[in-house]
């Protein structure tokens, strides 16, 4: 994302150096790759090593955390679970919008789309209800690929952040 809009605050150095210092002292960091990681997603296998032992931590894309009681989880960014639909040109369509708002919402210009030739006011709350549902629908089926991973990987449950909607949930025995 640095790529499209560069955002880099004093805190975001502060936390980074503190990650370091931590790593540097013994604790083990392991840094999960994401949906705006295709550039460390796409290094080789030799060269994510490396800029993982220059830093002193773990690159991976997905890792099982046993906790302290014994219970197994596997601990994953979530975006290899977007269907079809989400993936490839729809996502990075989304992506653009995204941007496209966020932009104009910290310029505080008017949001306007253009419909049937139409200038019209973009109305994000009416745009979020009226493609509620199928959200809805998206999100039960990513809970659904997610069990079963899950199950397929033989841990209790699964940590992951993709959709940024904080959720504690148990799906069957998962």
């Amino acid at each position: 994302k640095l790529n499209k809009r560069w955002y880099w605050t004093e805190e975001v150095s502060q936390i980074f150096d503190e990650l370091f210092r931590k790593a540097y002292d013994g604790t083990k960091i392991i840094y999960i790759t994401g949906n705006h990681d295709e550039a460390v997603r796409g290094l080789s296998i030799l060269k994510r090593h490396r800029y993982a032992s220059r830093l002193n931590i773990q690159i991976r894309n997905r890792v099982v955390h046993k906790t302290a009681n014994g219970h197994n989880y596997l601990v994953l960014h979530g975006d290899q679970f977007d269907r079809v639909l989400l993936r490839g040109p729809v996502s990075r369509w989304g992506d653009r919008l995204y941007d496209y708002i966020a932009d104009r919402l910290y310029k505080r210009e008017p949001l306007n789309i253009e419909i049937d030739g139409k200038v019209k006011r973009f109305s994000l709350a009416k745009f979020l209800s009226y493609h509620g549902q199928v959200a809805l629908n998206i999100l039960n089926n990513y809970e659904t690929a997610l069990c079963r991973e899950a199950k397929h990987s033989d841990v209790e449950g699964i940590i992951c952040g993709h959709t940024h909607i904080a959720a504690f949930k148990k799906l069957g025995n998962i």
